[in-house]
């Protein structure tokens, strides 16, 4: 174990923690071009019913998810779901509250390739499919919060032309109820408590 992982051991049974997360953004200003599917795939819409009745476990667990103000969308090999986003926008997005968002925005919530389909390059194709779909819908900007040390969920971001919007951290302490929270945009400017980049 590293010095910093005991570290941080020896403060969480105090009663401290951590969360830190990137914020990625796209604009959705204008169309991209949407990438073909491989053979054998499509994409779909789907609703939590579908996926809580997936084979899978990895996508099954996902399927809380869905509902209100949600939508998931599906690669699909035949009619297995084999990668799968979740976006959420409207009220729900307002509850996500990690960032201040406009109205027409929403927020990547879950992305998930079930394992014998991980390394074929989904994840970034369904970003940019699913971006294009909710540029159609007329939203403005998508959102997505991801853990910082989380190297390949951020390159599947950028990947897709996503961009960094900022960092997000909170820090628990065994003093206070509520955990200490700050937002920084990029250009490392503190964004008040729901405050936008």
């Amino acid at each position: 174990m590293s010095v910093a992982g005991a570290l941080l051991g020896r403060a969480r049974k105090a009663g401290f923690d951590y969360r830190c997360f990137r914020v990625m953004r796209l604009a959705l200003d204008r169309a991209s071009p949407v990438p073909a599917l491989p053979d054998g795939l499509r994409l779909a819409e789907v609703d939590e019913r579908t996926v809580a009745e997936s084979g899978d476990e990895e996508i099954r667990e996902s399927a809380w998810y869905g509902g209100r103000d949600a939508s998931g969308y599906a690669l699909l090999r035949t009619s297995r779901i084999v990668c799968l986003q979740w976006l959420w926008f409207g009220e729900r997005l307002r509850r996500a509250g990690f960032w201040r968002f406009a109205d027409g925005d929403a927020v990547s919530m879950h992305l998930v390739t079930v394992p014998d389909e991980r390394g074929r390059g989904y994840a970034t194709l369904i970003k940019r499919l699913t971006a294009e779909r909710m540029r159609e819908r007329g939203f403005g900007a998508l959102y997505s919060r991801i853990w910082w040390t989380n190297a390949p969920s951020l390159r599947v971001s950028e990947k897709a032309g996503w961009h960094r919007a900022g960092t997000t951290l909170s820090v628990v302490t065994p003093w206070r109820d509520a955990p200490f929270e700050w937002r920084f945009a990029r250009r490392g400017r503190p964004v008040a408590p729901g405050g936008g980049a």
